[in-house]
């Protein structure tokens, strides 16, 4: 086989299994749902080393929840002021909307960045 056939059959991106989906689509839907910053973390550690899908989806998924932990922060801290309890809803909104659309994504074996994420973990 020539060379140039090998190389680039090597570099062809391996997809995604029907596991490694469901994983990153389950990262994405916990966080949203109940576990914050700790679920995409758990599965990060646990599952990252074994699919560069799943580790990808949850580094996403923890910088944006990350993100939205700050942002709670200073809302709260704004709820003084009123126009914390506004930033507040909009938050909860904008978690859930965004956390689905990126569910939905890594389900179909897409790679989905969050809008608005603050890049901690790469």
């Amino acid at each position: 086989m020539p060379e140039s056939v090998q190389s680039s059959q090597a570099l062809a991106p391996v997809p995604p299994t029907e596991q490694d989906r469901t994983w990153a689509m389950a990262t994405h839907l916990l966080a949203a749902l109940l576990a914050g910053f700790i679920a995409p973390l758990v599965v990060m550690l646990t599952l990252g080393e074994k699919s560069p899908f799943v580790r990808r989806h949850a580094v996403h998924c923890l910088n944006f929840q990350l993100t939205l932990l700050i942002a709670g922060l200073v809302s709260a801290v704004l709820v003084c002021v009123g126009i914390g309890i506004v930033m507040l809803l909009a938050l909860i909104v904008v978690t859930y909307v965004f956390s689905i659309i990126a569910a939905v994504k890594a389900y179909n074996g897409k790679e989905y960045t969050y809008p608005l994420a603050i890049t901690f973990f790469r």
